[in-house]
């Protein structure tokens, strides 16, 4: 009896000491791989920014210092942060340390869809660097719709000249983070966008990023386009238009703009008032929009001292 009860004091010590012990490794593991990362980033950043290019001796150096995924973490982070001549010299780099490749073997060999995801965008960042990119047209028929957006996003960056080719021949709706990251990933790229043809075009995803660039860049000469989305089929379109629409200053008075609010779902009723708000709309210019205890609120949120701050 007494030899179970020491046991059993043992065992309930002994538990807590190891979750702190595994905890502790953990930590010490995530530190050193984030420190090394750190090291990485900085050596290819000199590579990269030395008048000369650098020689075969400095990049096998660089091989054999880091891990495979150490570079690919530090190049993918690199390569988001230059441009022109200095992407050339990081392809250099990635092909001779055959970082790319290192990747492809990655997500090839993953075992999980998150773990795939994870790693298809590190090569969308890597992808205007690397001629690995061409691989991820084999994943876009692949049945999980993150790691086809992914896969589209490294071809954009390959190709950005297909970029609207590519992001039509989704068969998934995007998200708005999706059309967003789409967006910056063509500008990076130095893909021509015109936003007129992305709102009046017939594909709902390539609608989205045309809303985005509105919204994101207050292109007050699109608003006819986006009076016309407002009364879109697709609830995401017309209350993404809705909002951009806000953005610019819009007319908010308008039958299309009416009909549009009326579809809106309480919550996105209230996310509606504080972009109102923001965007420095008058309690008069919303009253036919808003009920009574909604216009209680309008008020309440314009005579605060942050919207004086904004609007002022």
């Amino acid at each position: 009896m007494i030899v179970a009860l020491n046991e059993e004091v043992a065992l309930a010590v002994a538990l807590p000491m190891i979750m702190v012990l595994t905890q502790t490794i953990h930590s010490m593991r995530r530190g050193y791989r984030t420190s090394a990362t750190a090291r990485c980033i900085m050596q290819i950043a000199k590579l990269v920014a030395v008048p000369e290019e650098p020689s075969d001796g400095d990049i096998r150096r660089l091989r054999l210092r880091f891990s495979s995924s150490t570079l690919i973490d530090a190049a993918a982070f690199v390569s988001e942060h230059i441009y022109g001549e200095a992407l050339y010299r990081l392809s250099f780099i990635v092909e001779e340390c055959e970082i790319d490749h290192h990747l492809l073997k990655s997500i090839r060999r993953a075992t999980t869809r998150q773990r795939r995801v994870k790693l298809l965008a590190k090569l969308s960042q890597l992808a205007s660097v690397s001629v690995a990119a061409e691989y991820s047209e084999g994943y876009l028929d692949e049945p999980e719709q993150d790691i086809r957006t992914y896969a589209t996003a490294s071809l954009i960056m390959a190709h950005p000249e297909r970029a609207i080719r590519y992001i039509a021949r989704l068969r998934h709706n995007i998200s708005l983070h999706d059309a967003a990251m789409f967006a910056q990933l063509m500008r990076r790229a130095g893909a021509p966008i015109a936003y007129t043809p992305l709102l009046t075009s017939k594909s709902r995803n390539l609608q989205l990023i045309g809303l985005y660039l509105c919204e994101h860049f207050s292109i007050v000469d699109a608003e006819p386009l986006l009076q016309q989305l407002c009364e879109s089929e697709d609830a995401t379109i017309a209350q993404t238009a809705l909002f951009a629409l806000c953005t610019i200053q819009g007319d908010i008075t308008t039958p299309q703009v009416k009909r549009a609010v009326e579809r809106l779902l309480p919550h996105q009723r209230d996310a509606l008032i504080r972009h109102m708000v923001y965007s420095c709309y008058s309690l008069r210019s919303c009253a036919n929009l808003l009920g009574r205890e909604e216009r209680l609120r309008f008020a309440q949120r314009l005579n605060s001292y942050k919207c004086q701050i904004v609007c002022n």
